[in-house]
Formats: structure tokens, C-alpha cells, sequence
């Protein structure tokens, strides 16, 4: 799915995984390394950090994703059903959106102290 995004050299890492409690089913930390070649990037790389969890009543939790050097705030709940490339997708369009408000903010704030530095 993230190759028909235009994402190249995309590597999967498990970094950690959690036993079983009483409301976690399952929780794993997923790093995936990947690649945008799109010109205009400063930085084609990607790091993506997703500690993921899932409950005993089907509910993926998505909680403390960080892109690159940005920690996302916002956390991203969804029952987990059986179709899995659709939470997939909702999961990879939802932190795109995000990221890419981020940058853009950033951006805009750079702009706005490089002019200033140049006053």
C-alpha cells in the first residue's frame, strides 16, 4: 500500500512488543524506514515510529507516532475489523495529513523568522 503512494525503499523493523495485560491484547513498535523521491524534498527519508496496541474489544490505538523529528499529538483509535488494508489506509492518509500540516506550519514559521532576521 505505501508503494502506490510513491513511497520506494520502504523497510519494516519491529522494535518492541508487549505481553498481554488485562485490557491489551497485543502491543508491538513498529519502525518503518521508507523513501518520497519527489523533487523539491530537502530530505526524501522518512522514519516513521507507530507503537500500536490492540484491546480485547478489537479497538487499534495508535498513541505517541512520531515522523522524521515530529512527535504527532493526536492519537488515532479504530475497531479493527476485517478489513485491515481500510485501517490501514485511514491510518497512513491520516498521519500524511497531519505531517504535512506540520510542515507547512514550520515552514511558514521559517519563512516568517528568516524575513525577520533580515530586517
Amino acid at each position: 500500500m505505501l508503494e502506490q503512494q510513491g513511497y520506494q525503499n520502504i523497510r519494516f523493523q519491529r522494535l518492541c512488543a508487549l505481553s498481554p495485560g488485562s485490557e491489551v491484547a497485543g502491543a508491538v513498535t513498529l519502525l518503518i524506514l521508507m523513501q518520497l523521491p519527489l523533487d523539491g524534498l530537502k530530505n526524501p527519508s522518512f522514519k516513521v515510529q507507530l507503537p500500536l496496541v490492540v484491546t480485547y474489544s478489537n479497538i487499534l490505538l495508535l498513541q505517541g507516532a512520531q515522523i522524521n523529528e515530529f512527535n504527532v499529538p493526536e492519537s488515532f483509535t479504530h475497531p479493527v475489523g476485517t478489513d485491515h488494508r481500510q485501517v490501514a489506509e485511514l491510518l497512513v492518509q491520516g498521519l500524511s495529513h497531519r505531517y504535512m500540516n506540520h510542515l507547512l506550519q514550520w515552514g511558514g514559521r521559517a519563512a516568517r523568522i528568516s524575513a525577520a532576521n533580515r530586517q
